[in-house]
């Protein structure tokens, strides 16, 4: 009866526990496709940006292997009930709150399927919050390739080649122009690894 009676105030608590846990995490998000007009406006600084082609290589067990697709979709992410919740905290029906958490972070609105995107969801258990970002490195054959947006400068093409010579010296650079038949891009090699 008294877990009736304060259910608001355990279902305030979980909602807490829920924010709380993702916001102790971080996501990172890639998609399937560099060729969208859309979010080369969107994600690319307008076109002046770059994308970077990422690959996932077993033998060195890097993070993108943990790529989940994210689902589409017009519905919430089901809760439980007020009676399952009652249920769990009886102990009479206990349930996992993870598979919640994590059907948060990899669900987004019908409308952006056009992103076609994938996630890594990234709990950081031991480590602090901080400022809202996390860098991490990966080792240099995940980088496939880095594609300039159609509105980069010369200069911007040239430091680019240059930092990768340096830095990631078997990464191809790309440089996206506008079709002269299309409303596309095209991708134009200016730097082969």
């Amino acid at each position: 009866m008294e877990v009736a009676l304060r259910l608001h105030e355990h279902i305030a608590s979980f909602n807490q526990v829920l924010q709380l846990h993702l916001c102790s995490s971080r996501i990172f998000c890639v998609s399937e496709t560099a060729h969208n007009l859309v979010m080369w406006s969107h994600y690319a600084d307008e076109h002046r940006g770059a994308v970077f082609e990422l690959g996932c290589i077993d033998e060195l067990d890097n993070r993108l292997l943990a790529a989940r697709q994210v689902e589409y979709t017009d519905k919430f992410v089901s809760f439980p009930s007020s009676m399952q919740y009652a249920l769990h905290l009886t102990g009479e029906a206990p349930f996992d709150m993870v598979p919640l958490v994590w059907n948060i972070a990899f669900s987004k609105h019908i409308d952006w399927a056009y992103e076609r995107e994938w996630r890594v969801h990234l709990p950081l258990l031991d480590l602090s919050v901080g400022e809202g970002h996390l860098l991490l490195e990966e080792p240099a054959p995940v980088f496939k390739s880095i594609t300039l947006g159609c509105r980069a400068t010369d200069k911007d093409v040239a430091d680019t080649i240059a930092l990768v010579k340096a830095h990631l010296p078997l990464t191809a650079v790309r440089r996206a122009v506008r079709s002269k038949s299309a409303f596309k891009l095209d991708f134009v090699d200016v730097y082969a690894a």
